[in-house]
């Protein structure tokens, strides 16, 4: 646990043991051993938000990523790229968080993991934080609009009138008012 993580909220922080007997449960969507330690995402946390319709966000390292896409296709994979190699040593540094060895460490997944940017939808260079934002926003309004995406998730809204009305079987131009 780093100091601002919350139980529940940022992660949920498991022993080995506990982690290890979710695998064997299949209670992860995905998971891995980065840097050291196991990191998941656990299945029923993630049905749920869904079902709810509510967007869910994970915050994943590449062969996670790459799992996910791979058992959920539709799903959007953004590669947050940092703006240059010395920025993110600089970065790993000022967090004062981890040794010298887990920097290198993570510096070293880094290099290997940007070699998988093009396996991602988008990519986006956090060189400011708030730039960076704006870009993940339009990603997410973008793909809402997408065409494939109407009927799941515009439910009751003008965009999917319209593909019903256009997709009936009695399509008449007299009965299209549009407010």
């Amino acid at each position: 646990m780093r100091p601002g993580d919350e139980e529940g909220k940022t992660y949920f922080f498991l022993s080995k043991e506990e982690f290890e007997e979710k695998i064997k449960n299949d209670e992860f969507l995905e998971y891995a051993i980065y840097n050291d330690n196991y990191y998941g995402t656990p299945k029923k946390h993630i049905e749920d938000k869904l079902k709810k319709g509510i967007d869910v966000f994970l915050v994943i390292e590449v062969q996670g990523a790459l799992k996910i896409k791979e058992l959920v296709p539709e799903s959007i994979c953004i590669f947050i790229m940092p703006p240059s190699m010395k920025e993110l040593r600089n970065r790993l540094v000022r967090r004062k968080t981890e040794t010298k060895e887990k920097i290198i460490k993570r510096f070293t997944s880094a290099y290997q993991e940007i070699n998988e940017v093009t396996k991602y939808n988008y990519v986006v260079t956090n060189d400011k934080i708030s730039k960076a934002a704006k870009k993940i926003e339009a990603i997410l309004i973008s793909e809402k609009c997408r065409v494939d995406r109407i009927e799941d998730v515009y439910l009751d809204n003008s965009e999917e009138t319209i593909h019903e009305l256009l997709m009936g079987e009695d399509f008449d131009n007299e009965d299209i008012k549009i407010n």
